[in-house]
């Protein structure tokens, strides 16, 4: 039996993946991977105490070291249910039906009479399993550096550079989709784990399903 699992969106993404544009996710990886030095036989010795749960990776660029990561929250195979800011919203018969802030619609599949700006809408953190509309299944796992991102998985985060600025502008710029989907991570996760730091992440792919 797949597992079902919440996971947290930020409005713009769940957008992203409402368009299709997005079917890939980035997540730090904590605590961040311990690294051996192979050749040193102490490390050696404390490689073989780490516990069974973590996974071993090879360094790409030196074959001497080797990273300890955590196991992933996420396993293929998994059936994530999208937390998203929302809000309880009533209809003109009376009936109450959670909404979400991403484009204004209900449950129920129709529009919100309330307006989509106001100071009711709740964060996705309090969001009931219920009340899940989007349902996302893991199909791919990895684990890497942040910056090791490549323009097409920065595509496939939902961050087209064409989506935010007119081609030609991002071109004088010197703007790619990358250099975009940093700026982005910064806004969101600077304060902890910042684009220079080079975290590790794991990297989930998913494909939308439907469980309703």
């Amino acid at each position: 039996m797949n597992r079902e699992l919440p996971i947290l969106m930020s409005t713009p993404m769940v957008q992203a993946i409402l368009e299709g544009r997005k079917t890939m996710t980035r997540r730090v990886i904590k605590p961040q991977p311990l690294e051996f030095y192979l050749p040193d036989s102490d490390r050696i010795k404390a490689l073989l105490k780490v516990p069974k749960h973590t996974i071993k990776l090879q360094d790409r660029g030196n074959s001497d070291f080797i990273h300890i990561l955590p196991a992933p929250c996420y396993q293929v195979g998994d059936h994530l249910w999208v937390k998203e800011t929302w809000r309880l919203s009533s209809h003109k018969n009376g009936d109450e039906c959670p909404c979400y802030k991403a484009d204004n619609m209900c449950f129920c599949g129709r529009p919100s009479l309330a307006p989509i700006e106001g100071p009711l809408w709740k964060s996705g953190r309090f969001m009931f399993k219920k009340y899940a509309r989007l349902w996302l299944e893991v199909t791919a796992v990895k684990a890497e550096r942040l910056d090791q991102i490549s323009e097409e998985d920065a595509i496939a985060e939902g961050t087209p550079i064409h989506d935010f600025f007119p081609v030609n502008t991002a071109r004088l710029a010197g703007l790619t989709t990358v250099s975009y989907f940093a700026q982005l991570w910064n806004s969101i996760n600077g304060k902890t784990h910042p684009w220079a730091s080079k975290p590790w992440v794991w990297v989930y792919t998913f494909k939308r399903i439907d469980k309703r």
